[in-house]
């Protein structure tokens, strides 16, 4: 297990999407940057299908309600920056306790083992 120092300096790769103007809807956080693009860009094409498929009047386009989005691409970073440390410890405690590696709804496990697939999404 790793000591909690430790934890905080795994490395990581982090994107988010938000509608313009607004605050990000989501961030992925993954082991690999390949890992995280490829899911933004899948949550970016669900998100803009379903307000597509919620228009009454399909006046829209689904490339229009993309073109609406805005992201940014992998960046390197630690899981100290970006969960805030109760998370952490929560992760900590039930990992020594149960060994289970999920604080609260989210699975970190596969993130602190370095699995280069590994994502987490936060909304």
């Amino acid at each position: 297990m790793k000591t909690r120092r430790e934890l905080q300096e795994t490395a990581v790769y982090v994107a988010s999407v938000w509608w313009r103007d607004c605050e990000p809807f989501l961030t992925i956080v993954g082991g690999s940057a390949k890992a995280v693009e490829t899911a933004i860009e899948a949550e970016m094409l669900r998100v803009a299908t379903e307000s597509y498929d919620q228009q009454d009047a399909k006046e829209r386009e689904r490339d229009d309600f993309l073109l609406d989005m805005a992201r940014s691409f992998a960046e390197r970073d630690t899981l100290g920056n970006v969960f805030p440390a109760p998370v952490l410890e929560r992760y900590c405690r039930r990992t020594a306790a149960a060994g289970q590696g999920n604080a609260g709804d989210l699975d970190l496990l596969p993130l602190v083992n370095g699995d280069p697939n590994a994502i987490v999404r936060i909304q």
